[in-house]
């Protein structure tokens, strides 16, 4: 139940903010998802791999993970 104070959504819940970011798989730690999980205590969601996309000079980009979670 919000505060008395607080600003509600629709349903009548504390509003929430969506956060969303780029990660570069190969620079987070291999347990960085169960890290959101267990001790930020976080509802997240992630896109497939993103690994197609080429630069200007025929060259691969870096691949990509997008992720969006609540709080």
């Amino acid at each position: 139940m919000p505060k008395e104070n607080q600003k509600t959504n629709k349903d009548g819940q504390g509003r929430t903010r969506i956060w969303s970011f780029i990660a570069y798989p190969d620079s987070v730690p291999a347990d960085w998802e169960q890290i959101l999980t267990e001790q930020f205590n976080l509802k997240w969601a992630r896109s497939p791999l993103h690994d197609s996309d080429i630069n200007a000079d025929e060259t691969q980009k870096k691949a990509t993970l997008a992720y969006s979670f609540s709080v």
